[in-house]
């Protein structure tokens, strides 16, 4: 592969290469994505299918499927998770992460209608998926609104300023939490 990106899951006993440049960045805001991803809105990188693949560990990638639309693919060593493939749109979502020397540049947010987390950093927000995609293609939507008790607990508090050397510093959280250590 020429111009290649390379990456690995999160132990090294997976690489990936992936040729040319993504077709597309952006976030994707479904249930699905969210779910699998551990996280209120998940990032992704597409590249066309033929131009990934796995060139070190394919006996450690797992695979789920829920649906036959997305292949999931992870290490069965580390959990890490890799990337996507969608057979039926030819293309394949790598995990950003997974490529940590790309510059991450998003275009465009998908199934915002299902956003939890709204972001307003002007990339159009589509309903649900690009028309040539076999989405509505329609960016311009009243998201739905949580219920009242869903916005009251996840509206934003603040607690009063009891002044200096009333709580530990963020170090000491760090280090509770953490043990320590960086995150590894």
């Amino acid at each position: 592969m020429t111009d290649a990106t390379k990456g690995n899951c999160f132990c090294g006993a997976i690489e990936i290469e992936a040729s040319g440049a993504p077709v597309e960045m952006g976030y994707c805001h479904c249930n699905s994505c969210r779910s699998y991803s551990g996280s209120p809105v998940n990032a992704y990188l597409l590249w066309k299918a033929e131009d990934v693949c796995v060139t070190k560990g394919q006996e450690f990638v797992g695979h789920f499927k829920k649906t036959e639309m997305s292949d999931r693919q992870f290490c069965t060593r580390c959990g890490g998770h890799l990337m996507t493939a969608h057979p039926a749109l030819g293309i394949t979502d790598v995990r950003p992460a997974v490529v940590a020397g790309i510059a991450f540049e998003p275009q465009v947010h998908l199934n915002y209608a299902e956003a939890v987390f709204p972001m307003k950093d002007g990339l159009p927000k589509l309903k649900d998926f690009p028309a040539h995609a076999g989405g509505s293609g329609r960016s311009r939507f009243r998201r739905r609104r949580r219920a009242p008790a869903a916005r009251a607990h996840s509206s934003r508090r603040t607690l009063p300023d009891a002044g200096p050397g009333s709580g530990p510093p963020p170090s000491a959280i760090a280090r509770a939490i953490h043990g320590g250590l960086r995150c590894r």
